[in-house]
């Protein structure tokens, strides 16, 4: 029986991570994004 709610346990907590990298790796592209656009500012010349 200890075995089994272990089980589920384990799961249940995999799923867990399972968002939280989701979220992670969401939230890492839209920074990444965002620091390229200022890098670009800041690097390409503009044209007046």
């Amino acid at each position: 029986m200890k075995q089994v709610i272990v089980m589920i346990a384990m799961v249940m907590l995999g799923l867990a991570l399972a968002g939280l990298v989701g979220e992670f790796a969401k939230s890492a592209g839209t920074i990444a994004d965002s620091s390229m656009d200022q890098i670009e500012e800041i690097t390409v010349p503009s044209v007046r």
